[in-house]
């Protein structure tokens, strides 16, 4: 992985051995919880080590001190970033669905193989 990279992510996923799930403890929330490692990425990129390549362990996680907030402030947090991350998701999601159509007619349409009154049908059918 590429060391310091941090993403929100919105759906379930695997990961592999050089990434980290991030869930903080005692209740806090997980937007709280990402906007707060955000902060610290630099400082956590000043911590790693490696042979090979530099790499963030759990040990590495272990120097950082950050002061966490009252539980209802950080929840308070959360309440505010919600529906502004919520529409950044959906919008990943729609466009991630407009390129998928994009890429779908477009070489049907460039080939001759659909017109435009066919491919009007196809997004109707499948959005």
């Amino acid at each position: 992985g590429t060391v310091g990279r941090l993403a929100l992510v919105g759906v379930p996923m695997a990961m592999n051995q050089s990434c980290y799930g991030i869930r903080s403890s005692e209740g806090y929330p997980d937007y709280f919880t990402y906007y707060m490692i955000r902060t610290e990425v630099a400082n956590l990129k000043q911590r790693t080590h490696g042979t090979v390549f530099e790499t963030i362990t759990r040990q590495t996680f272990d120097t950082v001190n950050i002061t966490q907030p009252p539980l209802a402030l950080a929840q308070a947090f959360d309440h505010q970033m919600q529906p502004y991350l919520d529409h950044i998701r959906h919008n990943l999601y729609e466009s991630h669905t407009l390129i998928s159509i994009r890429n779908t007619l477009l070489p049907r349409l460039i080939s001759g193989e659909l017109r435009v009154p066919d491919a009007e049908r196809f997004v109707e059918e499948h959005v």
